[in-house]
């Protein structure tokens, strides 16, 4: 008899409650499972968890975690969980996250973040000291709680101020410099000026002139890097980057990951503009465009230097001061220009 009659219906109910209430094992009747079960299988586990069964049964298996599991008389395992042990699963489920959430988290990006990790300062749990079955590796409550902390130490003072997230290898070019700033900070050893509530670490701004003492304290690299230059002068970056590859302009090369940078002395900056200066800033100077003052120099045979070809025109011309100096009195106005971004770069 299969009791699959309308009128065994309150018989299945009533053992489907006993069995809810009082049955430890398993259980392989089509009855509803209880909220209030203590013991649940592993499949319903894996739909509350967002895990795969198998997880969960080798887990019981190997003894990560709570359960217990018994035969059927047709050899299959049947695996069941305290519903406890659920609870404390999906708690550090929730607790340790990947490293794309923390990024998410910080309000950075991937480039950064790494700097963090390199740093020490944001770091991975070691697989064997991980929970059972989480998927991310960094401790979020340990990570929120070294946020607290440096937001409580948020000391508002006035000045110039600098954001986290602008403190990279483009702004700062130590790498080595930079990963002791990141130490300081998490540290509290420098503290910033604003940390609201609602905002992310890295809009944390922290003050400018601490940021530079701290890195001149420690005399580590002052250089420019190509960028930093091409923002003091008024030049194009690309064009300062291609200037330092061809040699025109003195740099010392980094490495930054797969990436070459060039950083750049004031003294090599000095040195450069006492023998070049841009057609571009030469124009503007005059009031004229860069194409007619080529036509120009090209009229009075005075050849120009690193140029960079960009599509069907050039970029980057650059034009000796000693080719200037022996022409006419024309080019009076040439030579007092090149004396501003020399003057520029050594105020800077």
């Amino acid at each position: 008899m299969k009791f699959k009659e309308p009128a065994y219906d309150p018989f299945r109910s009533a053992v489907a409650r006993v069995v809810a209430e009082e049955f430890n094992g398993s259980y392989v009747g089509a009855i509803v499972v209880s909220s209030q079960r203590e013991w649940v299988s592993a499949k319903e586990a894996s739909a509350e968890l967002n895990i795969s069964p198998q997880r969960l049964v080798e887990a019981v298996q190997k003894k990560h975690i709570a359960g217990k599991q018994s035969q059927s008389g047709y050899g299959h395992t049947h695996t069941v969980i305290p519903r406890l042990e659920l609870v404390n699963i999906a708690a550090d489920r929730d607790r340790y996250c990947s490293g794309l959430e923390v990024q998410r988290l910080l309000g950075i990006h991937r480039k950064q973040f790494e700097l963090l990790r390199e740093a020490g300062v944001v770091s991975e749990v070691a697989v064997q000291h991980r929970p059972a079955l989480v998927d991310g590796g960094f401790d979020r409550v340990a990570l929120l709680d070294s946020i607290t902390k440096l937001r409580s130490s948020a000391d508002h003072r006035p000045g110039d101020t600098v954001k986290l997230f602008e403190l990279n290898l483009r702004r700062t070019t130590d790498r080595s410099a930079l990963l002791h700033l990141f130490r300081l900070v998490f540290e509290c050893k420098i503290r910033p000026v604003v940390a609201d509530e609602d905002m992310a670490l890295s809009s944390f701004e922290f003050l400018k002139s601490e940021i530079d003492d701290e890195l001149s304290t420690l005399r580590f690299s002052r250089d420019w890097t190509a960028h930093d230059v091409a923002k003091i002068a008024g030049w194009k970056p690309q064009s300062v980057v291609h200037w330092c590859r061809l040699g025109l302009l003195e740099a010392r090369q980094v490495q930054h990951g797969p990436n070459l940078s060039y950083l750049i002395s004031p003294e090599q900056l000095a040195r450069f503009q006492a023998t070049f200066v841009p057609v571009a800033t030469l124009a503007k100077s005059r009031g004229t465009s860069s194409r007619k003052l080529m036509e120009s120099l090209a009229d009075r045979e005075i050849p120009t230097h690193g140029a960079e070809p960009e599509g069907r025109t050039s970029r980057g011309h650059l034009v000796r001061l000693s080719d200037l100096l022996v022409t006419g009195g024309d080019d009076a106005p040439n030579r007092r220009v090149c004396e501003d971004p020399r003057a520029t770069s050594m105020q800077t």
